[in-house]
């Protein structure tokens, strides 16, 4: 609790920096080493399917693996479906020029697969679905061309110079009523408020805290909504 409250401070003859970009080094050439070294016995996962899910998999549906009860605290359950192919995945060394998969079906005329990004087809929250090219770029077109006839304005927008949080081009906000609810929020006394609650770890919300966030979130919005 001491080193919470009162700090500590370490010195060491290590270089963090040349510590870092060591065990990097040598994780690159571990994984170089068993690309270079070839071909694995191949491994069979049907295991880890039910029969209505393999007959699922076999007709290209894999709408199983996007359970709604997977957003919650199914999440953490180590053997729902999502979780026991990520483990499968993150066993075998990451390539940045390779993307891990695990063939569901084989025709003469297809060959299909579950890949390692399985999980972020049902997530909205991915920038590049908005961009040329992505699921939702004639959508984004349509807002950037729209949303400001009807009041809807961007709020964390793309401005490389604009601090806090980063570019999120799914959030839009209702200028007339954000506005309102902006110039009453920086209006509150944060620390009053939140020093009257239960929040874990309270204490070590200070003053310098409170206003680097303001600033940097609350105040890194869209110009046009300032």
């Amino acid at each position: 609790l001491r080193a919470y409250k009162e700090g500590w401070s370490v010195y060491t003859t290590i270089d963090s920096n040349s510590q870092k970009i060591a065990l990097q080094s040598m994780l690159d050439e571990l994984f170089l080493y068993d690309k270079r070294h070839g071909w694995r016995e191949p491994k069979n996962y049907k295991y880890i399917f039910s029969t209505d899910q393999i007959a699922l998999l076999r007709e290209t549906n894999i709408s199983f693996l996007f359970d709604d009860s997977y957003f919650g605290e199914v999440f953490l359950d180590k053997n729902t479906i999502s979780n026991r192919l990520t483990d499968i995945f993150d066993s075998y060394p990451f390539y940045e020029s390779h993307i891990k998969a695990i063939v569901v079906n084989l025709t003469s005329e297809r060959i299909d697969v579950i890949d390692e990004n399985f999980k972020n087809e049902k997530n909205l929250l991915i920038a590049k679905k908005y961009e040329e090219g992505g699921i939702f770029n004639s959508l984004k077109k349509w807002m950037d061309k729209n949303s400001e006839k009807f009041g809807f304005y961007i709020v964390y927008d793309d401005n490389d110079k604009r601090l806090g949080f980063e570019y999120e081009p799914w959030h839009y906000t209702y200028k007339p009523v954000s506005n309102l609810y902006h110039t009453e929020f920086l209006k509150l006394d944060l620390k009053s408020i939140i020093s009257k609650t239960k929040l874990a770890g309270k204490e070590f919300i200070n003053e310098e805290f409170i206003k680097k966030y303001i600033d940097e979130n609350i105040m890194g919005i869209s110009s046009h909504l300032k």
